[in-house]
Order: C-alpha cells, then structure tokens, then sequence
C-alpha cells in the first residue's frame, strides 16, 4: 500500500507550481518597469523650479518662519523620490526672542504617488550640518512667535476636541497633520538666555518622527554639552492630548557621564508642565553635577554618589516626590520630599528615615562638614532647605549613634542643622549648629549637651584610661565659620563636665602615689592598670583659638583628690596642666604632692613639682 501511495506521489505533475513561479516573475518584472516608468516620469511631471518652490512655502507654513533656499537643487527618484538642497535659511537674523537656523543641505524626501497629481508632499526631512540659535525673548518666552503663530489653529482645534469630549477627543479633523520624519545630524544648537549668556550643543544629531496628530511622537538625540557626551530620548503617545491639556503616556531617558535619568508616566502641557509618573535619578558624583550644570551653589566638598527612586507628580510650580528611595553615599534612606521655586530660589523640605546614616558625610554634603577643607557656605542664600531626618543606626566620627532624629534647615541666608535627640555610649546627645551668613565669613554657634554618657564604650580603651561613670557635658562655641576645624580652631566659649559615683578604668592611683613620692619625671602610661573608684568630678573650662583652659577641675576618687588647672590644645592633642594630689587614704595624715602634666594625649609625661 505504501509503495503505491509513493509511486503515485511520484507521478504527480509539476505543471501548477511552475505557473506559479512564471505568474510571480512576470508581476515582479511587471512591478520594475512601472517603478522606472515612474522614475522616468516624475522629472516631466513636476519640474525641479515647482519642487524647490514648493518645499520653501510647505517649510516655511510649517514652521511659521520665512525659508530662503539659497543654494542648488538636484532631484533623484530611485531609490526613493529625494529632492537635495544646499544652503538654507529658517527665520531671522539672531535677536531677541528669534529663532535662527542654517543648514549646509537638506534631503526632503517626497511622496511619487503625489507627484502624479502635480503635488508635492514631504514624507521625511534630513538636515545636516545646521547651526541653530534660539534666544529667549523679555518674557521668559523660548518659542519664536511665528512658530507659536503657525501652531496656534492646529492647537486650538485639539483643545476644542478635547474640550467636546474629555474622555475620549476625536482629533480626526486634524489626522492629516504631520511632522512626519525629521532627522538632523552633524549639527549645533546655541540657545541664549535674556542675559545674553549662551549655551551650546556641538555634534548634535536628533531624529523626530511624528506622522499624525493620533499618532506617537518619538525622539532620539545625541551631542556634546559642556565636554560631556549626552544621549536624550522621548516618546509621548498621544502629543496633541498632551499640548491640549490632556494626559498622555511619557517616557524620556538621558544619560550622561555626570547624570541619569528616566520618566515613565503621563504628561500634559496645558498652562503649566504636568507630569504623574516613576522617575530614577543617578549621578557618580554630586559635585561633579553641580560643576557640570553650572549651578550658582558652589559645590565645594559636597556629596559623591547619590540616587533616587520615587513616584513624581508636578503640581504648578512643585514638584512632590512620594515613596522616594535615596542614597547618599553609602546610606539609604526612605520618605517624601516636595520641591518648589521660592523667591527664585530652589526649596526643598521633607522627611528622609534612615537605616544607617554616616552624620558627618551628610553635613559634607552641605560643604560644612568635617573636612580639613575650607566650608563653601555660598549657597546660603541659594537655596531654601527643611528636611526632617531619622536614623535607626548612625555614626559620625566614628562615634556610634541610635534611634537619631535630627533636622536640617536653610532660609535666607542662614543654615539650622539641629540634632534633637540621639543615643550614644549609653546616654544621650543633642547638638545644634547655626551659620548666618553675614559678611564675608559667616558667623557660627555651635552648642553641645551629653548626659549619661559611658566613655569606657568607646573603641579602642581596652588599655588606655576610661570613665565608667555617668557623665554629664555641656559646650558652647561661636566665632567666624569657615570650616569646622578652623572653627574648633578660632572659636571662643566654654565647656563643662560632670561625673557621677563610678570607676576610673586602667588607672592606678597608689602607684601615681609612689611614683610622685620618688620625686622623678615619669611616664603616665606606666600607672595604665588597676582601677579606682570615682565618687565624683567636676571640670569647667573657656575655650579660646582651640585651646580649653581649665579653670577648675577636681576628680575625689577613692583614696585621693587631685586639683587641676592648665590647657588642653585640642587640635593638636597636647597637655599642659598642674595640679595637687591629696593622700585620703588616711584620714589621719592628709598628704599633698603637686605635679605637672605634659606631653600629649597619647603620651603624657608627669613630674613632680614639689
């Protein structure tokens, strides 16, 4: 049975399947000769004058602006109906509030079936090696008034429409309106503010394609700003929804070596830019941002990597972010944040929850922070700033911080960064610094208070002299703020300590006895073991040009009282002090040995001075 089915299988004619093949090579042939029949036509049926008149008053509808075509014209039609044209004008000489644009030659692309009724219709519009100026006029306005002139009746026909039926606008009156495919290539953008300053993108290259009112609009562009190579794309679903007043699907994308950034959401451009949507933002860098974009906000110290995720919608002139996800550096952080222009100045406020914050980087960020640099508080009067902050977990100097809270203000001038409250070593802190941007240097306060600190938690005393006893501290500083170094260093105030009932950890006060007795210099950290008992201690002391002068201290410790006076140079870590130990060890013969304290923190020296 089988061998039948192939033998008859075999037997089968191949006749059909030849004419096939015929039948398709003769419409192929067929399909060619009309094409160069076309081809050949066209030049008879439309004459390169018509053309080139033709594309200068459908250029020049388009746009609103006069369009002088200086240069030759050349016709080709295969493989597609191009027409090529050197040396053209759009608009006016550069001025105020004028547009302006040259181009070394423009391909226009034309429609063949048009030309058969002696028309002409531009399908797609390839400019290369243009030089575009743009100048902002008086009013703020960027748009030349003929451009805007030349888009007014197709505009209000698409808010018409959307006025008829908000859900759904017919734009169907305008279909055939169209852009369609724009490409520029090789090419500068110089746009100049009412200042006069200008701004330029070389090596530009930029393709628009728009083929209807319904239809999307798509950009992709590319140049050089500034040094850097910068790459921007867009996609609106529906442009004249957006323009009229409507909400349509957005995207953009830029990139560049100093930023990124990307929208997803919808938009419209009705009185004021309207956006609802996720936005991304990322920079390598903060201060190289900001030296890129050319802020007034001197940048000095500020922060490196920063990124953020957040839920963005545009209300007049704010700009709110919700669910924000932040990175600073190393630390992240959640929260809301709302962005607005005050005084032509940007303000920001909001409340930022932290997991684990670096303090010290975060006031870096400001450029006032711990660095040996000089601050740059320039941006005072820049900005207006209100954020609200908590830290599960933070840490400056290395100091460990828990359950902080802490805000940061900056208006007219002046700058507030308060700590409210925050664990540390076993007790509390609160800090406040206030800068006042007044004459050349600011002015600056600084005020901290400690209670219940431990500082035998503190890293590294395994071996070193610890207090494990309450401690109470209090300080106050001001005086002209360049820099908080130079600030420690220059700074006038005072400064207070007080410990309750406790131990003096690695510290041997019968061998500091016996070695005073012996009447010889001796090094302080050969008494570094054992402990004594702490019944209290209190020490006040004027802080001047980063020296404490320690007007009084008194330490009674179980078998002895020792009273001091002298200097701690606290930048440079140095002693200077003098003092007299009392024996009360024996209530019956109170001895007393005076003694002086030098060296540094790290290696005091002591000597008896009787």
């Amino acid at each position: 049975m089988k061998r039948n089915c192939l033998r008859n299988a075999e037997s089968l004619p191949l006749r059909p399947f030849t004419t096939i093949a015929k039948s398709a090579a003769v419409v192929i042939v067929l399909t060619a000769v009309v094409a160069i029949v076309i081809a050949a036509t066209i030049p008879y049926v439309i004459a390169n004058s018509r053309i080139r008149d033709t594309i200068g008053s459908e250029l020049s509808a388009l746009t609103g602006l006069p369009v002088r075509l200086n240069g030759t014209v050349s016709v080709s039609v295969l493989p597609k109906f191009v027409a090529r044209i050197s040396d053209v004008e759009f608009g006016a000489e550069p001025g105020p509030g004028q547009f302006n644009l040259r181009a070394g030659s423009i391909v226009v692309e034309l429609s063949w079936l048009a030309a058969f009724t002696r028309q002409v219709e531009i399908k797609a519009l390839a400019i290369d090696l243009a030089e575009i100026r743009l100048a902002e006029d008086p009013v703020g306005i960027w748009l030349p008034a003929p451009l805007l002139n030349a888009l007014t009746p197709t505009l209000s026909e698409a808010r018409a429409a959307l006025v008829s039926n908000p859900v759904a606008p017919d734009f169907s009156t305008i279909a055939n309106w169209s852009i369609g495919k724009l490409v520029l290539s090789n090419s500068m953008l110089q746009v100049i503010n009412k200042k006069g300053e200008a701004e330029t993108i070389t090596g530009m290259r930029a393709e628009v394609d728009w083929t209807g009112a319904n239809m999307p609009a798509q950009f992709t562009g590319d140049g050089v700003w500034r040094g850097k190579e910068i790459n921007l794309s867009a996609v609106v679903r529906k442009p004249f929804l957006a323009i009229a007043g409507g909400n349509s699907e957005f995207t953009s994308r830029l990139r560049s070596e100093p930023v990124q950034f990307e929208f997803d959401g919808v938009a419209n451009l009705q009185s004021f830019f309207f956006a609802d949507g996720a936005l991304r933002f990322e920079t390598p860098s903060m201060r190289q941002l900001l030296l890129w974009l050319g802020t007034e906000i001197d940048p000095g110290n500020a922060m490196g990597r920063l990124s953020m995720a957040a839920k963005l919608t545009t209300k007049d002139d704010h700009l709110k972010f919700d669910d924000v996800t932040l990175e600073i550096n190393e630390s992240t952080a959640s929260g809301v944040l709302d962005l607005s222009r005050a005084l032509n100045s940007p303000s920001l406020s909001g409340t930022l929850a932290f997991e684990q914050l670096d303090l010290a980087s975060f006031l870096q960020a400001f450029s006032i922070g711990f660095s040996t640099s000089p601050a740059r508080t320039g941006f005072l009067d820049k900005v207006q700033l209100d954020l609200r902050l908590s830290a599960k977990a933070a840490n400056i100097g290395g100091l460990p911080i828990s359950n902080l809270a802490a805000t940061a203000r900056v208006k007219d001038g002046n700058a507030d960064f308060d700590l409210g409250d925050a664990t540390t070593l076993g007790g509390r802190v609160q800090a406040n610094l206030k800068i006042s941007s007044t004459g050349d240097v600011p002015n600056g306060e600084l005020r901290l208070k400690a209670s219940d600190i431990d500082l035998s938690q503190l890293e590294h005393m395994e071996n070193l002299p610890s207090l494990a006893a309450p401690l109470q501290f209090s300080a106050n500083l001001s005086g002209k703020y360049s820099g908080l170094m130079s600030f420690l260093a220059l700074g006038e105030g005072e400064a207070e300590v007080e410990i309750a009932n406790g131990q003096l950890r690695n510290f041997d006060i019968s061998g500091v006895r016996r070695l005073l007795d012996r009447g010889e210099l001796f090094n302080l950290p050969d008494v570094y073991e054992g402990s004594v008992g702490v019944k209290s201690a209190k020490l006040s002391a004027v802080i001047s040009k980063g020296v404490a002068v320690i007007k009084e201290s008194f330490f009674d410790l179980e078998g002895a009282k020792i009273d001091a006076t002298g200097a701690l140079p606290m930048l440079t870590r140095g002693l200077a002090l003098s003092g007299i130990m009392t024996d009360t060890s024996d209530p019956q013969v109170a001895t007393k040995q005076k003694f002086f304290v030098g060296g540094s923190w790290a290696q005091p020296f002591v000597t008896p001075t009787n």
